[in-house]
C-alpha cells in the first residue's frame, strides 16, 4: 500500500515517461511533501517547454509560474 503522495508521484512518474503532446493532471500537489512538491514544479516546467500542461487544482503553489490560465467556475448546479 502507497501512501497519497507516493501514489501521486508514480503517477507523475508515469506521465513523464509517456510521450505525450498533452498531459493533464489534477489535484497533483494533494498529499505531496514539500520535496515532491518542488520536482513536479520543476517537472512541469519541463513539460511545458515541448507539451501542452493543463493542470486542474484548487491551488497553486507560489513558485510555480504560470503562463496561462482559465478558471471555470460551477454555479447553480449547472457548468
Amino acid at each position: 500500500m502507497l501512501s497519497t503522495g507516493n501514489i501521486r508521484k508514480l503517477w507523475l512518474l508515469m506521465c513523464t515517461v509517456a510521450d505525450t503532446p498533452v498531459v493533464a493532471i489534477d489535484e497533483p500537489f494533494n498529499g505531496m511533501d514539500v520535496r515532491g512538491i518542488e520536482a513536479l514544479i520543476d517537472e512541469l516546467g519541463e513539460w511545458a517547454q515541448h507539451k501542452v500542461v493543463v493542470l486542474i487544482s484548487h491551488t497553486v503553489p507560489e513558485q510555480l509560474t504560470v503562463t496561462h490560465s482559465f478558471v471555470f467556475k460551477q454555479e447553480s448546479g449547472t457548468f
